[in-house]
């Protein structure tokens, strides 16, 4: 697999609903906390709307929570094999998230 970038921009992000008029008018605005917005989600159902953008918007707080929890499970002093399933459900999301294979 061919990595698509090298980072991301770093969070945190905020989800904000765009009211004013323009271009994106209705659009939910995905954006870092300091600088321009990474990504619109276009005017849809306001509600579904704002639960994507709260997910996008969260997605470099996950990644960072799965790479502490992978950190955790492997450096405890319990079995690997009682954590197996999650380490490696959360190695792939890793891996998928910062585009690595």
């Amino acid at each position: 697999m061919v990595a698509l970038m090298s980072t991301h921009t770093p969070g945190p992000w905020t989800a904000d609903w765009l009211k004013e008029r323009g271009k994106y008018a209705g659009c939910t605005g995905i954006a870092p906390t300091a600088g321009p917005p990474l990504a619109y989600l276009p005017p849809g159902r306001e509600d579904v709307q704002k639960a994507n953008a709260r997910l996008i918007a969260a997605a470099p707080d996950l990644l960072g929570a799965a790479k502490l929890a992978l950190h955790e499970m492997c450096n405890t002093v319990a079995p690997r094999n009682s954590f197996t399933d999650a380490v490696d459900a959360l190695d792939a999301a890793i891996t998928k998230a910062e585009g690595t294979s």
